[in-house]
């Protein structure tokens, strides 16, 4: 029993999975160990390759282009400088007033002059300063000059109605206001109460025609008769005249908000789940560390950590040392070489020479007949010295170079850079990391470069993805000769749209291998 369970002990494996970390990538490893076998009964390290799955919203989570949308009959504050207007007026204007006098309302009709500047605030309310003036006609049929400065509040009512349109022709103003008037004979200069009713036609963008009905009243004595406290006196007029816009014009629509705060907040909900995964996943990644530390340091003391480097710079120099494939062999070091293992050795070689004479003759005193059968091979090679298991290991390496000459195989798994969609911008820009590495490698062992751009074949035309997945590939090209590549040891083709890999954003990468000169 006591040989049975130092045998188990000498034969078990130690197998341990190195998986390294990536960029904006999930990695997953198979943790289960080789099986036993008589080609590893001696303790060796495996390293298995690791597996990338790519992490990305769901389709339901991706942010939508939100196209604006404007609040009805809401519009923005016009600046200083905007909307200002100026009209220039003639016109005609009668004076009715108490006592009447007895010329009737055509005999007192004379010509009049109108200027204005004023401003509108929104497309509804503006105001404007206006000056008025020239001679009238009272009631002894005597003219009178006179000059009126007034103030007036407008109110443009087809806008309040009919809402605000930049194309209308014609406007209908209503308006009211204050103002003082000044009578040269009299020299009375009372207070005026102004209305009327403007009506405007858009002829140009800046230019408009105007016809306005108006009038004044004021107290009965501005024409040198009547009492000081009654407004009796009206002058009434019609004018036609052109107004100039000045400044900017138009106002400009409020947009509706509330659709950008929903998809904020939903931006802001996803980004607290993807800070929390982050977060353990960093957890996950430290404790990852901390057991990657705890092997090297095993090595280390095994005194193996020398070896296994340079074990691997015999197979493949130019890949470096974390991210070795082993998809098409692995590799297996021994961990040591006790005098214990050396006893085992002698006695396997004497119980296989025993077995393939014939001679079973007190085999069992040295292990049971299932434990033979199960460690021993059948065929006639040689279990001790691992002849067979050597070459089969230099016939793969063999076959594994030669592609690498005949340009049949790149050095190693390619790297792949991930670009945004219909764009040739990296996702990350730490993704460029990557670049020092590779061109590292291909400084010091003179190496060439394949540089191949896809595009998603899910989204555009097959013209637009030939063209995205050329400027993609032309893109990392660039940045390898920033680096210090020569444009000849670099070749650069676009595959244009693909479904090559899975999940469909994956195919928006660009693919580099490195190759043998």
């Amino acid at each position: 029993m006591l040989k049975k369970a130092l045998f188990a002990y000498l034969l078990s494996v130690c197998s341990i999975s190195y998986a390294q970390d990536s960029l904006s990538v999930q990695n997953s490893t198979n943790k289960t160990a080789s099986p036993q076998t008589a080609e590893n009964n001696i303790k060796h390290l495996t390293f298995k390759r690791v597996n990338y799955k790519a992490v990305s919203l769901p389709q339901e989570e991706q942010p939508e282009f939100l196209i604006p949308a404007y609040i009805d009959g809401e519009y923005l504050q016009s600046k200083w400088n905007s909307n200002w207007f100026i009209n220039l007026s003639g016109g005609a204007s009668a004076f009715i007033g108490n006592p009447l006098g007895c010329e009737d309302l055509f005999g007192r009709v004379r010509p009049m002059l109108h200027a204005s500047i004023g401003k509108w605030f929104s497309s509804t309310v503006g105001g404007r300063v206006v000056f008025q003036g020239l001679d009238l006609k009272n009631h002894f049929i005597e003219r009178q000059k006179y000059c009126h400065i007034h103030a007036d509040f407008l109110w443009n009512a087809t806008n309040q109605f009919r809402g605000y349109n930049p194309d209308a022709r014609w406007n209908l103003i209503p308006f009211l206001g204050t103002g003082i008037v000044h009578n040269q004979q009299t020299h009375q200069h009372p207070f005026t109460l102004n209305y009327g009713l403007i009506n405007s036609f858009k002829v140009h963008d800046r230019f408009s025609l105007s016809l306005e009905l108006g009038g004044f009243t004021t107290l009965s004595d501005f024409d040198g008769a009547g009492k000081n406290n009654q407004f009796a006196d009206h002058l009434f007029h019609v004018s036609a005249g052109i107004s100039i816009t000045l400044g900017e014009k138009g106002w400009k629509r409020v947009v509706d908000v509330q659709p950008y705060i929903n998809q904020n907040n939903q931006l802001l909900a996803t980004n607290r789940d993807l800070y929390e995964t982050n977060r353990r996943l960093r957890q996950e990644n430290t404790k990852h560390g901390m057991a990657i530390d705890q092997m090297r340091n095993i090595l280390e003391i095994e005194g193996l950590l020398k070896r296994y480097y340079e074990e691997l710079n015999k197979i493949d120099t130019a890949l470096p040392s974390d991210s070795i494939s082993t998809e098409k062999t692995n590799f297996h070091f021994p961990k040591n070489d006790y005098s214990g293992l050396n006893s085992l050795r002698e006695r396997l070689s004497a119980t296989y020479s025993k077995k393939r004479n014939g001679d079973f003759h007190n085999l069992e005193d040295d292990f049971s007949m299932q434990e033979i059968d199960y460690l021993l091979p059948i065929s006639g090679d040689s279990l001790i010295n691992g002849d067979s298991l050597l070459s089969k290991k230099q016939s793969i390496y063999s076959q594994y170079i030669s592609r690498m000459i005949k340009q049949k195989e790149c050095i190693g798994s390619p790297v792949l850079f991930f670009f945004k969609i219909r764009t040739a911008s990296l996702t990350e820009p730490s993704q460029l990391a990557n670049l020092d590495e590779i061109v590292r490698l291909c400084k010091k062992y003179d190496l060439r470069l394949r540089v191949t751009g896809y595009a998603d074949s899910a989204t555009g035309n097959e013209a637009e993805n030939t063209a995205l997945s050329q400027s993609r590939a032309q893109y990392v090209t660039s940045e390898l000769q920033k680096r210090g590549i020569v444009s000849n040891a670099i070749i650069q083709e676009g595959k244009g749209g693909v479904d090559i890999y899975s999940p469909n954003e994956i195919n928006r990468c660009v693919k580099v291998e490195i190759h043998l000169p």
